[in-house]
């Protein structure tokens, strides 16, 4: 089996379970939304 391709499994009696997931990373930021008026279509 190649490198690249391994990875650690647990195995318990009810079968295995997969390596848990990294969380994904959220951007920088305070998550609000600027708006300007002067940006309204006319």
């Amino acid at each position: 089996m190649s490198d690249s391709n391994s990875r650690l499994v647990y195995s318990t009696e009810t079968g295995r379970i997969d390596e848990p997931k990294a969380a994904p990373v959220r951007p920088k930021g305070d998550g609000v939304v600027a708006y300007s008026a002067s940006d309204q279509w006319t």
